[in-house]
């Protein structure tokens, strides 16, 4: 029987060495030696971190997407992203050198010094800009590219937008493989300037 008193005695030390561990009036579950039950709550709160942290990479994830600009579709996704997120310098870089930017019906701009003043307000109001239906036409490294779009903003006196239009763009690819637009019509055939009125002479 002394070897079960000794046992005893080791299991009660035992179990008043796991209960320091515990703050004052915490009670491990039952049936669940507290020292256990202490490294489940720690590693309880190192997975809650490891699950916050994941959160956090995904809402980077989701802000800065990975584009292929090597296809016209990734670029164009791509501008559209920069617009949406007031990256004036990303939204520029999807311009040629020499590219034409058509920023309302019946006026255009030429050249990237130009095309940014244009970037800067657009981009400005972090506008939501959604693509839609698209197709291009490719015929060496210049292509074609029509795309559906919907723009939703508010400009900075307070005035709501709420637009949508059929891109008829040129596109070019560059050395680096990569497509940008030489010239971005966002206004489609509504770009068309108005047909003269006739009259009729009875």
């Amino acid at each position: 029987m002394g070897w079960r008193r000794t046992f005893a005695g080791a299991d009660q030390a035992r179990s008043q060495r796991f209960r320091c561990y515990l703050p004052a009036g915490v009670v491990g579950p039952v049936g669940c030696p507290r020292l256990a039950w202490r490294h489940s709550v720690a590693f309880g709160a190192r997975s809650q971190a490891t699950t916050a942290k994941m959160l956090v990479q995904i809402k980077e994830n989701n802000m800065n997407p990975i584009f292929d600009r090597t296809t016209i579709l990734g670029a164009a996704r791509y501008f559209q992203h920069c617009v949406r997120n007031g990256d004036v310098e990303g939204a520029l870089s999807a311009f040629h050198d020499d590219a034409l930017y058509v920023s309302q019906p019946g006026t255009f701009v030429k050249g990237k010094t130009e095309i940014r003043k244009a970037l800067e307000f657009l981009c400005g109001m972090s506008p939501d800009l959604q693509a839609q239906r698209s197709v291009s036409f490719e015929t060496g490294d210049i292509a074609a590219w029509v795309d559906e779009w919907t723009l939703k903003a508010t400009t900075p006196d307070g005035v709501a937008l709420d637009m949508n239009g059929t891109s008829s763009d040129i596109m070019k690819r560059l050395p680096n493989g990569n497509w940008v637009y030489l010239v971005d019509n966002p206004y489609g055939a509504a770009a068309l300037p108005a047909l003269p009125s006739t009259s009729f002479v009875a």
